[in-house]
């Protein structure tokens, strides 16, 4: 068998193999139960693709010609080619409280996203005149956060009870989004419109088990959210070591072998989202059933969403090394909701990463084109918890696999990432989780290539 395809089949086999470790994981009856989710819209999500898992997030001065990072939507105008990516993630949670500790499993997608060049490169190449201006487009759906929780506690009420309640929460909210990044020479600028939409259902029950046909109180609250998010960014590279300052960043042949520094930002204002909410509040025994004591329903208005903003820079050499730090903040002191009484406070985060590649072009050695990534990052969460601000440290780790298809050449990539963390620390409830990344990038460069016949 040509040496070619003992290649195909072994870069395939790989991908299989972390395909099926994945889906082996998802398998095992999955239940989420992150107990700090109840409080605010639940846990956020980020909104990293692929390589930048691994990388701890260094998403504002970050992009990839074959991949899309819509964290930053200025990236879209450097895209090279058409990229569709599906993404996927287990969740291993380790929880300690001074009631027992507990272990959950959560895996599910992360995303799916098509991105392309409104050009097509290749018709690029043969303009006799090289276009300073490069547009990209990106859309898709990824989650903006999740809730799930199942928490029991108990109260002694003196000369009456001992009450046990159990608090549930599911749902969360999602996106769809539609980025553009529009490039001239070297700085880009770019803007991402997301319809948000989803509802989260929480539940509390008060028990009384040691009176004789007590009712147990049942309290469900189920709320709706949907409207308009934006994100804007831009980006902008410097070639060190050029001999002209003003370099066509654009042209194919000058973006080889070049050592780059890029700066990039991202902002979005204060944003008003619609919601809707419907409570229903029950009583139960088994000798009388269930009684309904109140029911709301139709309670409308809006949580608003907090200013956030992004900087960073990352130092690259083409196809060999990289490495970045990022800084973001967002002001969730301004979060206001009608339906929750929760108060949150402003947070940042900090994330550092780097990339290594031995030899990108290695046609016999596999693992020396292979991409190795490490990361890190520390952050304040929004929520509090008995006086104490919530906070979030992880190590990163992660690998990209680039796997050539036969047709035309065409290049995908699988990316797979670990994170290790703890969330929360000197509080009730204390988190250790590791999450399993893994992304799929497909690519082909033939969209809208325009032939030419002499």
């Amino acid at each position: 068998m040509p040496t070619y395809w003992n290649q195909q089949i072994r870069h395939w086999s790989l991908t299989f193999l972390l395909v099926a470790s994945t889906l082996l994981v998802f398998g095992q009856n999955p239940t989420d139960n992150s107990p700090y989710s109840r409080y605010g819209i639940g846990d956020l999500v980020s909104t990293d693709f692929g390589a930048l898992n691994a990388l701890g997030g260094i998403s504002s001065a970050y992009y990839n010609r074959n991949s899309l990072n819509i964290s930053n939507p200025a990236s879209l105008g450097f895209i090279q080619s058409t990229a569709f990516e599906v993404g996927l993630y287990s969740d291993f949670s380790w929880l300690e409280a001074a009631s027992g500790d507990g272990f959950a499993i959560d895996g599910n997608l992360t995303h799916i996203a098509l991105g392309f060049p409104i050009k097509n490169p290749i018709n690029k190449l043969t303009e006799i005149k090289k276009s300073k201006f490069n547009w990209g487009t990106a859309f898709g759906l990824l989650p903006y956060s999740r809730v799930g929780y199942s928490i029991e506690t108990q109260e002694v009420i003196p000369n009456i009870d001992t009450v046990f309640y159990e608090y549930n929460g599911s749902g969360g909210l999602y996106q769809l989004f539609l980025s553009n990044g529009v490039s001239y020479k070297n700085t880009a600028v770019g803007f991402t419109a997301g319809y948000l939409f989803g509802n989260i259902a929480q539940e509390r029950v008060a028990v009384f088990p040691d009176v004789d046909n007590a009712f147990s109180n049942i309290l469900t609250n189920k709320t709706n959210h949907k409207g308009f998010i934006y994100n804007i960014g831009v980006q902008h590279e410097f070639i060190l070591g050029a001999k002209n300052e003003k370099e066509d960043a654009s042209s194919a042949l000058s973006r080889r072998n070049k050592t780059r520094l890029i700066i990039g930002a991202t902002a979005n204002n204060t944003m008003e989202v619609a919601g809707s909410s419907r409570s229903l509040n029950r009583r139960y025994s088994t000798f009388y059933g269930f009684d309904t004591i109140v029911s709301d329903i139709d309670n409308d208005g809006s949580i608003t969403l907090p200013l956030e903003y992004s900087l960073g820079f990352t130092l690259s050499k083409d196809n060999k090394w990289l490495v970045g730090v990022d800084y973001s903040a967002a002001r969730w002191s301004e979060y206001n909701s009608p339906f929750q009484s929760d108060t949150l406070a402003n947070t940042f985060r900090i994330g550092f990463g780097a990339e290594y590649v031995p030899d990108a072009n290695a046609y016999n050695k596999y693992l020396k084109r292979v991409a190795y990534r490490i990361g890190g990052f520390y952050e304040l969460d929004p929520r509090i918890i008995d006086g104490e601000q919530l906070a979030t440290f992880g190590l990163n780790a992660g690998f990209g696999f680039p796997i050539t298809l036969p047709k035309k050449g065409t290049v995908a990539y699988s990316n797979i990432s670990f994170e290790y963390g703890r969330l929360g620390y000197n509080t009730a409830i204390g988190e250790t989780y590791l999450k399993v990344k893994a992304a799929f990038t497909l690519n082909d460069n033939s969209w809208f290539y325009k032939r030419k016949f002499d």
